[in-house]
């Protein structure tokens, strides 16, 4: 993919977090070799094309800089290979509730990533990174003013929520889901009924998916490439099929009073990652904590700003707005578990095997786990 940019514009970019080796400035390469303006105009397209990679380059040293001084909290309470991961492919269902011993308040237990322009990493009892949360910057207020104004969209078009209360809590929830139950993997009925509107949010939503998208893969490269290469298969097994959120198969659009209880993702890839990326006017310090119960920690997160976490491993919430005329909606990237495991299964389901398949497959149960938690980064102690 090519971008025409000149170095004046490489700090927007670079700020942007969407220059990068993908992103190369480049020219018209047929503008005629003559005098007078077009000799000008083709001496600065070579200026222009020499330009380009410095400011690619200048842009990537930019973003590795933002993510290396990110703020990294050790939650020394569990760790992801504590968690029951059922299959290796999914999630488990019990939730951890407020009022157990061990889920002490994280405010007096310490453990509050507070809010900041920088990046912030969260890593278990095991030195895994669990959880990111991006930096702050002209990219990230984009997302909130293009997040707004989809909601604002759907608002206008008289969609129906998918939702309007779930365990996650009472408030419009519009799902556009790429999933496999017991067939091979298909669009949602709400997905079809609404296709136009899906294509429609993915169109306007473009800049917040391309970041999403290359943080992802900067930050937890093996997951961003077991993510894509899963969604990649069931796209080759089915042209039908859409990825409009890639690598992510599904995105949700959360709006209203957006407070969701205490809840697991236990559909979701067990040692995988969702992206939340809340949206609105509030001030983060106070109206937009993301709690993770069995860690103990909470995470304060900015408007636009993307967070990654094990949503099927550990319980998490957000917590209530408390300042006057504030308002918050968010958005969700994920892929179902089940996505991974058939590809995993070359396309079959699991009833399909052979009695001596199947029993492989059971066996290796704990190996596909000890697998999914290895491509969580490893950092340093802090």
């Amino acid at each position: 993919m090519g971008s025409s940019a000149s170095a004046d514009q490489a700090p927007a970019l670079e700020e942007r977090g969407l220059a990068g080796s993908d992103f190369v400035a480049h020219e018209d390469s047929s503008v005629p070799s003559m005098s007078g303006p077009m000799r000008l105009n083709k001496k600065q397209a070579r200026k222009s094309r020499r330009q380009g990679p410095r400011s690619a380059a200048r842009a990537a040293a930019w973003i590795v800089r933002k993510e290396a001084q990110a703020l990294l909290t050790a939650a020394e309470r569990c760790a992801l290979e504590d968690m029951p991961l059922s299959g290796g492919f999914i999630g488990h269902r019990k939730v951890r509730l407020a009022a157990t011993e061990h889920d002490a308040d994280p405010l007096q237990s310490g453990l509050v990533v507070h809010h900041s322009e920088g990046a912030a990493e969260v890593v278990d009892r095991a030195g895994r990174l669990v959880v990111y949360r991006a930096w702050q910057g002209v990219a990230t207020e984009e997302a909130n003013d293009l997040l707004t104004a989809a909601a604002a969209y759907l608002g206008q078009v008289g969609v129906k929520p998918t939702y309007s209360v779930s365990k996650r809590g009472a408030f419009a929830q519009y799902y556009f889901t790429l999933h496999k139950d017991n067939q091979p993997p298909r669009l949602s009925k709400y997905f079809c009924d609404h296709a136009e509107v899906a294509h429609e949010l993915a169109r306007r939503l473009a800049p917040v998916i391309l970041l999403v998208s290359r943080i992802f893969r900067r930050v937890f490269p093996e997951l961003h490439k077991y993510y894509a290469s899963a969604l990649d298969f069931a796209l080759r097994n089915d042209a039908s099929l859409d990825a409009l959120f890639y690598p992510f198969a599904s995105f949700a659009l959360n709006m209203g009073e957006v407070i969701c209880a205490r809840h697991l993702d236990c559909t979701n890839l067990g040692p995988g990652l969702c992206c939340i990326i809340p949206f609105g006017q509030y001030d983060p310090s106070s109206d937009c904590r993301i709690g993770l119960a069995e860690l103990g920690c909470e995470v304060e997160v900015a408007p636009g700003v993307p967070l990654w976490i094990p949503s099927a491993a550990f319980t998490h919430y957000n917590t209530a707005l408390v300042t006057g005329g504030a308002w918050r909606g968010s958005a969700v990237f994920w892929t179902g578990g089940t996505m991974f495991q058939y590809h995993e299964l070359g396309g079959r389901m699991v009833s399909e095997l052979s009695v001596t398949e199947r029993s492989e497959y059971q066996a290796a149960r704990d190996s596909r786990i000890a697998a999914g938690i290895a491509r969580f980064p490893e950092r340093s102690p802090v």
